[in-house]
């Protein structure tokens, strides 16, 4: 009932079951599964997490979602942290598909955990597309947060992040520009910023130390400095 799918002294991978429905390609898979962000630089999530998604198509477009639980603590529901979400993919050709993506974090406890705020709602609502043309390939996306209190306004807020790729090929090599922009959170509450990804592996498709995660030289998800010391920090991040 952890985020991460880990309890106390136990490490815990992918532990699941799949059912595929005959003569169709949807599927349910239901037990410890990793989901996450990609399509967002992962960030607000990308982790091992126990629930139950599914995936399928309807016409050109390709559905994904799921519900996990985040923070089970004790058996009242009344106290856990709950992960909705929804994705749908539409390939209206081969060189241009487009995603648009929403989700919820559900903090039903009294304390602030997984970065929501105590019994607050983080929703986020994004969208990204990817285009080749010849040689070049060009990708973007957006992903907006609006965080709501249960109980008051104290914990109300909103930010955004937008992200901009383009790749130039020769043969086997390869120059990408990297842009993305996230505002400072210059709210009175501190509620205008992203919350933490408990994975920390932001960026990772960047592979640098400083601007997102190099896990050959850390053996790990130890990097995204600008992103754990910036942008979680409310300092907004800016960067090419």
């Amino acid at each position: 009932g952890k985020l991460s799918a880990d309890g106390v002294g136990v490490e815990t991978k992918n532990v699941y079951a799949e059912l595929k429905v005959p003569n169709s390609d949807w599927k349910v898979r239901a037990g410890v599964q990793g989901y996450g962000f990609g399509k967002y630089e992962s960030l607000v999530t990308n982790d091992d997490m126990n629930g139950v998604s599914f995936a399928g198509n309807v016409g050109m477009a390709t559905l994904t979602g799921g519900w996990f639980k985040w923070e089970e603590n004790d058996r009242d529901s009344a106290d856990d942290v709950d992960f909705y979400v929804l994705s749908a993919e539409l390939h209206p050709s081969e060189v241009f598909h487009y995603g648009l993506t929403g989700a919820q974090i559900s903090n039903s406890s009294q304390d602030a955990l997984n970065g929501t705020a105590a019994r607050t709602d983080d929703n986020y609502f994004g969208a990204y597309a990817d285009f080749t043309y010849n040689k070049m390939a060009y990708s973007g996306s957006v992903l907006y947060k609006k965080s709501s209190g249960r109980d008051s306004d104290a914990t109300d807020g909103d930010t955004y992040m937008l992200n901009l790729y383009a790749q130039r090929h020769w043969g086997n090599a390869s120059l990408k520009i990297h842009g993305i922009y996230i505002p400072a959170d210059d709210s009175s509450n501190g509620a205008d910023r992203f919350a933490a990804n408990q994975s920390g592996w932001e960026l990772n498709s960047s592979n640098l130390q400083i601007f997102g995660t190099d896990f050959y030289y850390n053996n790990g998800s130890q990097g995204a400095k600008s992103v754990s010391d910036a942008a979680y920090q409310g300092y907004g991040l800016m960067g090419l």
